[in-house]
């Protein structure tokens, strides 16, 4: 079994949000609710993992504030602000 250094597995699951961000930009334009929910989905167990990991990695999505793409912004700032609010475990 190949180990994953736990940098290399926060860049990739980073990346998984920003695809799945862009993705669900597109379904918002096409108004296909059905794969924006399943892609709702999906950015929520990445985001869970994150969240798991040693020293909640969602701080990892901070450099997404800057990303072109309006959805991954607003995503990305919306699980920052749960990651570093007082309420975080609370926020999903």
């Amino acid at each position: 079994m190949i180990s994953v250094q736990p940098n290399a597995l926060v860049k990739n699951l980073v990346a998984q949000f920003v695809e799945i961000g862009v993705a669900q930009y597109d379904a918002i334009n096409v108004i296909d609710n059905a794969m924006y929910n399943r892609l709702y989905k999906k950015m929520e167990r990445i985001r869970a993992e994150l969240r798991k990991m040693p020293g909640d990695q969602r701080r990892a999505l901070l450099p997404l504030l800057s990303h072109p793409n309006v959805q991954v912004r607003l995503k990305a700032a919306h699980s920052l602000s749960c990651a570093l609010s007082r309420f975080g475990p609370q926020c999903s």
